[in-house]
């Protein structure tokens, strides 16, 4: 994958990536694919990449819930589906 398209994808994706590596290590790294010095576990095994729009996003680190959502409702007003357990 081109430098280049994985600085997209992880600055999208994954903003809380490292931003002091090399985009390609740091996508790998933000996925829980590899382990870098001095990131163990940037993502973990929970991480959740950023799906919803960037200005939605609040600035922490998505987790997967212990307890998944049993089914989504479509929110008119937002235009998009939310999760109920």
């Amino acid at each position: 994958m081109p430098e280049d398209l994985a600085g997209r994808v992880l600055r999208r994706l994954l903003p809380w990536a490292p931003t002091d590596l090399a985009p390609w290590p740091a996508l790998l790294c933000a996925n829980g694919r590899v382990d870098l010095p001095g990131q163990h576990g940037v993502r973990g095994p929970t991480g959740l990449a950023v799906g919803a729009p960037l200005d939605e996003w609040d600035g922490t680190v998505l987790r997967q819930v212990a307890n998944p959502p049993t089914g989504y409702e479509w929110d008119r007003d937002a235009g998009r589906w939310r999760p109920h357990w």
